[in-house]
């Protein structure tokens, strides 16, 4: 967790402002999720921005609906970042939606990541593996949910 602290005994500066906002930041952006080699399925360039995965795979990786995530296009090296809604469940679809569909097209190959602030301390990272039609193969991590 980031921890912001206000603070009033730092000198004014050049422009007159008094209160700066420090953070404590220890804590580091790490990979919590990721779908390896996802294949996307479909198009809907006039739906919202987003990208719909099978819900069944998001909770293999432990993606949450609404949350961000990089999609890394390893057809055409594209990556953009966007938030996951949750698709049909055990249908294998990964749907890129409106400005995400004109990177990221029908039958790319790609990466899925989500991100979180954490100290180190804690593990959870979820590395999945999904074959040419978007079904689970496997965990890429020793144990699921223990780092590599």
């Amino acid at each position: 967790m980031v921890e912001f602290l206000m603070v009033d005994d730092i000198p004014l500066a050049s422009s007159g402002k008094s209160r700066f906002i420090v953070s404590n930041i220890e804590d580091r952006l790490v990979v919590k999720s990721k779908i390896h080699k996802a294949v996307i399925t479909g198009e809907e360039e006039c739906a919202i921005d987003c990208l719909r995965i099978d819900d069944k795979l998001m909770e293999l990786s432990n993606i949450v609906p609404g949350e961000k995530v990089l999609i890394v296009d390893n057809t055409n090296g594209a990556r953009v970042e966007t938030f996951a809604l949750a698709g049909l469940r055990g249908s294998g679809e990964i749907v890129s939606g409106g400005a995400v569909a004109k990177h990221i097209r029908s039958g790319d190959e790609v990466s899925i990541m989500a991100f979180a602030w954490s100290d180190g301390s804690k593990g959870g990272f979820r590395n999945i593996l999904v074959d040419e039609h978007n079904n689970f193969l496997r965990y890429l991590t020793e144990v699921a949910g223990e780092m590599i």
